[in-house]
């Protein structure tokens, strides 16, 4: 741009490849000024007529901020890696799960059946989100600050869009004191790396839940699992609790409160967090027999009994629902467990609600309470049974 002489130019120029070779950090950690330690470094070497040319056109302004989003480009990136490896997982995973029967639960109780693919692609949903959040978020921090010097740009004249080309944005910032002043970028950043970390933290509660030993439906790889000093059975998902620390560390802060610094750390914590996650999901052991057992002796297909009595009965969904609400209250009272209900309770049932039987034939109400035919009926878009 002719701001500086060709002579100047080259001598800058050289000496800063010496300091390269040297190890740029080791030389800058070694000065008394980091943020302009190229200058200082310069200055000393080719005195200040030559070496101090170099700051013309510029200011710590938007020096910092040009040190600032290239960190925090490069955390980005490398925790989208992290995300398209996790999903990876979990599809892979889901892939060999798609027929094993599992109840969905809900408040802590069984709710109805699904499969194990099912639940698990739940988190592959979220996990593009993430990395859509993510990518929006490194759109906006990878735009260029330089030459916007302290926020008015200078009178030297200066090739913004030559500048960044060369560091690797994608974009120039239209407005010189917008890109000196505003930090909506570490916000937003801080909470697509908040809603990661949430969406982990989900999933460490499921294995942790699915693990215990009253369910038994999983089971972590020893590597992911800790034991006690006491207890020798104890096999603990300390992977997964790591994970639940991460996010409520980072969920519990506010967005606003990060710096720089602070977003490039948070954002190691979350590749760390999807690297266990995507090892325990690799690694997991699921036990498709107590999945199925816990479907089949549970009152996860009532909902789907409800559905049977008002399409073979004519029935109102409202109407059926009660029934069926009675008829649990009645099984429980009784001691029948939900394998074991036929017809005859639930014409009890009815009569105590409605006045009259119903009289199911027994296949269709025991193809009801079958939870591999109820996932089966299940055939709208994203449902259990539409893959």
């Amino acid at each position: 741009q002719g701001i500086i002489p060709r002579g100047g130019a080259r001598a800058c120029l050289e000496a800063l490849r010496e300091m390269d070779e040297a190890g740029d950090v080791k030389v800058r950690s070694e000065l008394p000024d980091i943020l302009h330690g190229g200058e200082v470094f310069l200055i000393r070497k080719l005195g200040m007529d030559v070496g101090g040319l170099i700051h013309a056109g510029r200011s710590s302004w938007d020096l910092g901020r040009v040190s600032h989003r290239i960190g925090l480009r490069g955390a980005l990136l490398d925790v989208m890696a992290a995300v398209v490896e996790y999903r990876s997982a979990l599809l892979e995973k889901a892939a060999e799960h798609v027929e094993t029967v599992m109840p969905y639960y809900t408040h802590g109780q069984q709710g109805q059946p699904t499969t194990f693919a099912h639940h698990v692609h739940g988190f592959v949903c979220a996990a593009e989100r993430d990395f859509e959040r993510l990518e929006g978020a490194y759109s906006r921090v990878n735009i260029s600050p330089a030459g916007a010097a302290a926020g008015t740009a200078t009178r030297f004249d200066t090739d913004r869009t030559r500048v960044a080309e060369f560091m690797g944005f994608d974009e120039v910032s239209s407005n010189t004191r917008d890109s000196s002043y505003n930090y909506d970028y570490l916000w937003e950043m801080a909470a697509a790396l908040s809603c990661a970390a949430a969406s982990l933290g989900f999933l460490a509660d499921e294995i942790i839940l699915w693990m215990g030993n009253e369910f038994g439906l999983v089971q972590l790889a020893d590597r992911y699992c800790g034991t006690s000093s006491i207890m020798t059975h104890k096999r603990n998902p300390t992977a997964a609790e790591q994970v639940q620390g991460t996010r409520s560390r980072i969920t519990g802060r506010v967005p606003t409160s990060y710096t720089p610094a602070d977003l490039m750390e948070t954002a190691g914590q979350v590749v760390k967090s999807l690297q266990l996650c995507a090892g325990m999901v690799e690694t997991l052991k699921v036990n498709r027999e107590a999945m199925l057992a816990t479907a089949t002796n549970s009152w996860a297909q009532a909902s789907d009994l409800a559905a049977v009595l008002v399409q073979k009965r004519g029935l109102s969904m409202r109407t059926a629902h009660q029934i069926v609400g009675v008829m649990v209250r009645l099984a429980e009272e009784q001691g029948v467990k939900p394998i074991d209900a036929g017809p005859e309770l639930l014409d009890s049932a009815a009569q105590l609600f409605i006045g009259s039987s119903l009289e199911l034939d027994r296949t269709e109400m025991a193809h009801a309470m079958d939870p591999v035919a109820a996932v089966a009926t299940r055939r709208a878009i994203g449902s259990p049974g539409s893959q």
